[in-house]
């Protein structure tokens, strides 16, 4: 199996399986980020999209690779 194809795979249980060091990095994320006020983000990186909500609430526009 390529990488690629691994990734593929895992991205469609990525935010559902339990993993302390995710959730703990969205729990972080969201404290640091969330009193700030954007006009726009580049999310780098963004993967299955887990903190692209986020971003959404405090940017007016998002840009998500």
């Amino acid at each position: 199996m390529s990488i690629q194809a691994a990734y593929d795979n895992w991205s469609a249980t990525y935010d559902a399986d339990k993993n302390l060091t995710r959730d703990l990095d969205r729990t972080v994320t969201r404290e640091t980020l969330m009193g700030l006020r954007c006009k726009s983000v580049v999310e780098i990186g963004c993967g299955t999209g887990k903190n692209t909500l986020l971003l959404s609430q405090i940017a007016l526009k998002i840009y998500a690779i």
